[in-house]
């Protein structure tokens, strides 16, 4: 009897796990016919959404081209145009923005030819403006370049003649500088006897000389020699007037001298020697100021062309220049003698 009882109750078990095996297979069978109509469905909506896609593909494709061909801009070649385009007659058309449209849902019938001519033709207006005004930039910034470039030159021009005015300026004080040196050091030249009448800076008779009398003893080298250096002296006391004019009239007894030697005797300054007694006579006993007069009077009259003889009186306006010189360098020259005369006696007296 138990192993009846043990019979019978693996039989029950027997049963009990077949029944439940059975529902666990149709559960199974459930779940794996929701699980393939799942798939199925999402394979048929890939399906849907690549065949939609392909669709709109092609549907974008064939509207690009006929608004590419129906939106040409005339007026312009693609070989030659200003905007240097080569694809200029296609319209441009945004291919991927055309199937966004149409994927939201936007009408084939939206897609206007002229509406995209319009904004290529406004596109291209667009370039030509900011060409324009690139061009223009580049040609103020060449302009702008240039005027840097002008002043740029004229600084360096600048420089180099304030550099050259300089270098002039010092050794034209070298000149004075020399001078006096060689008056000190007692071996002067004939500049220098000048320079000394004019700022007195020999203390003794040994380096004066009496200046006309020493240009008629010099030779034509040595007055051309120092009529440059003479002029030298002059551009450093252009400011002074006195000095100024004291130079003046030794460059002007200087010139006369260098005219004398490279015509072989006197000057006659354009006038008959037989006259020369003439005017020596008219300048003779007169002093500084009355040969000043006179020459105002004659420059006048020769200005106003009533002299009655012009080459006479240019002669004798000629002649008091050249006593006006003399009369002016002698009577620095005395003083000079002045000067050293009342020194020796202060140095006897002392």
């Amino acid at each position: 009897r138990e192993r009846e009882e043990r019979g019978g109750g693996e039989g029950g078990g027997e049963e009990g796990d077949g029944d439940g095996g059975r529902s666990e297979k149709r559960k199974r069978r459930r779940h794996e016919k929701g699980r393939s109509s799942s798939s199925r469905r999402r394979r048929e909506e890939r399906e849907e959404e690549e065949s939609k896609r392909v669709r709109v593909k092609e549907q974008a494709g064939h509207i690009a081209k006929v608004l590419q061909e129906t939106g040409r801009v005339v007026g312009y070649e693609d070989e030659e145009n200003p905007f240097g385009d080569t694809n200029l007659s296609r319209a441009f058309v945004w291919h991927k923005k055309i199937e966004k449209q149409l994927n939201s849902g936007v009408n084939e019938g939206a897609f206007s030819a002229d509406q995209v001519k319009e904004k290529h033709e406004s596109r291209l207006k667009e370039i030509e403006q900011v060409k324009k005004r690139r061009q223009e930039r580049e040609r103020e910034i060449a302009e702008r370049q240039e005027e840097l470039d002008v002043l740029q030159r004229d600084r360096v021009l600048a420089e180099a003649a304030e550099l050259e005015q300089r270098e002039e300026a010092f050794h034209t004080e070298q000149a004075r500088t020399r001078s006096e040196i060689r008056l000190r050091e007692f071996r002067s030249k004939p500049v220098d006897v000048f320079y000394d009448i004019l700022n007195d800076v020999s203390t003794s008779y040994g380096a004066l000389q009496e200046p006309c009398r020493m240009l008629e003893s010099l030779e034509l080298a040595e007055l051309e020699e120092l009529k440059r250096e003479l002029q030298s002296h002059a551009d450093l006391d252009v400011e002074d007037k006195v000095k100024s004019k004291y130079w003046e009239s030794a460059l002007t007894l200087c010139s006369h001298e260098v005219l004398e030697r490279r015509g072989g005797g006197r000057v006659q300054h354009g006038v008959h020697r037989s006259l020369e007694s003439d005017i020596r006579e008219i300048l003779k006993g007169k002093d500084i100021g009355e040969l000043e007069s006179l020459q105002q009077d004659i420059v006048g009259k020769l200005e106003l062309g009533n002299t009655g003889d012009e080459e006479y009186w240019e002669a004798v306006s000629a002649k008091i220049t050249l006593h006006l010189a003399r009369a002016h360098i002698l009577d620095k020259y005395r003083m000079k003698l002045q000067k050293l005369s009342e020194r020796t006696e202060e140095e006897e007296d002392e």
